[in-house]
C-alpha cells in the first residue's frame, strides 16, 4: 500500500481509496464492469485502485469466456484494457497506476499461457496503457507537462478480423458541458455516443502490430 506524506495531501488532496470503498463504488456501476467494451474514465486516478478493480473484473470475464484460443483472448484482453482511462495531476500517480494495470493483464496471459505469450501483444497493452493513462488536471483539461496542452485520448474502435481502429480527440470536447462530477463514464451508462471531431485519424491496423503505430 502506497504510504502518502502530509505534504501531498496539503498540495494536492491526494487520499488513499481503500479495497472497501472501492468495491463499494464498483457495486453501483456492476453491470457496467462486467461488459468488457464499457468504457470508464477515473479524472483523480491516483496509482490505479479504481481502475485495477475494473480491470480485474473484466478480465475474469475474458477469462471464463475466451480462453479456448489465444488469439481471441488476447484481442478481448485488449477491448478490456482499452476501456479504462484514468487523470491524475501527479506524474509518479500515472507512471505506477500504468505499471499495476499492465502486470495486471502480464500476470494473468503469462499463467495462461506459459511459453506461448507474445511479446507483441505486450507491448500493444502496453502502447494502449501509455495513451489512456495521463498525467494532467481534469478541471483545467490541460497536461501537467508544462506546456498547456490539451489532454487528447485515444478512441479504440475494435473491427472485424483483429484490426483496431484509432482515432484521437481532445478531452475538453467529449465532455462538452456534461458536469464532470457526474461523468466519470466515457459516453454513458446507456452507451449514447458523444461524437466530437477527431484531432487525429489513423488506418485499422492488426493488434499485434499496434505498439509499432507511432
Amino acid at each position: 500500500m502506497k504510504k502518502i506524506n502530509r505534504e501531498r495531501i496539503a498540495a494536492h488532496g491526494e487520499v488513499f481509496t481503500d479495497e472497501r470503498i472501492v468495491q463499494s463504488m464498483l457495486e453501483v456501476v456492476e453491470r457496467e464492469t462486467l461488459r468488457i467494451e464499457s468504457r470508464f474514465l477515473e479524472p483523480a486516478c491516483g496509482t490505479g485502485n479504481f481502475l485495477s478493480a475494473i480491470l480485474d473484473r473484466k478480465l475474469d470475464i475474458v477469462g471464463s469466456r475466451y480462453s479456448r484460443q489465444q488469439s481471441d483472448y488476447e484481442w478481448n484482453a485488449l477491448v478490456a484494457v482499452s476501456s479504462v482511462y484514468g487523470i491524475d495531476l501527479l506524474s509518479d500517480n500515472v507512471s505506477q497506476c500504468r505499471s499495476h494495470l499492465f502486470e495486471i493483464v502480464r500476470k494473468r496471459y503469462v499463467a495462461k499461457f506459459g511459453k506461448r505469450t507474445k511479446r507483441e501483444f505486450l507491448k500493444s497493452i502496453h502502447f494502449v496503457i501509455e495513451r489512456n493513462i495521463v498525467a494532467a488536471n481534469a478541471l483545467t483539461m490541460k497536461l501537467t507537462s508544462g506546456n498547456d496542452a490539451d489532454i487528447v485520448f485515444v478512441e479504440w474502435s475494435m473491427l472485424g478480423r483483429y484490426l483496431i481502429k484509432r482515432r484521437e480527440f481532445k478531452f475538453g470536447e467529449v465532455i462538452g458541458a456534461e458536469d464532470m462530477n457526474r461523468k466519470f463514464l466515457l459516453g454513458s451508462l446507456e452507451g449514447e455516443a458523444i461524437i466530437p471531431k477527431a484531432v487525429a485519424d489513423y488506418p485499422p491496423i492488426h493488434y499485434l502490430d499496434l505498439w509499432n503505430d507511432k
